[in-house]
């Protein structure tokens, strides 16, 4: 049963890992923020860059959940298990 969720968690682990990074991304923009006489312009830039992006993965990896290829993956996979290599 673990294996066959194997996708269900990469996707899952897919999107902690950015909704972790936003979170970094914003602390160190926030704490530059703080910070008098700091230039945040390039930082804010590049956060709200990388958190976009993040958002459009993390979108996708949900609609994913629902509608994708697994059991062809995996029909894939076990038909290339059960290949003879001559």
């Amino acid at each position: 049963k673990i294996i066959e969720m194997q996708l269900v968690q990469k996707r899952l682990a897919d999107i902690t890992i950015d909704l972790y990074l936003m979170v970094a991304c914003v602390s160190r923009c926030s704490k530059q923020i703080k910070q008098e006489g700091k230039d945040i312009k390039q930082t804010l830039q590049m956060t709200q860059i990388f958190c976009e992006q993040a958002h459009q993965r993390i979108k996708i990896n949900f609609k994913h959940m629902d509608i994708n290829m697994d059991e062809t993956i995996k029909d894939l996979a076990n038909v290339s298990q059960n290949l003879e290599i001559v």
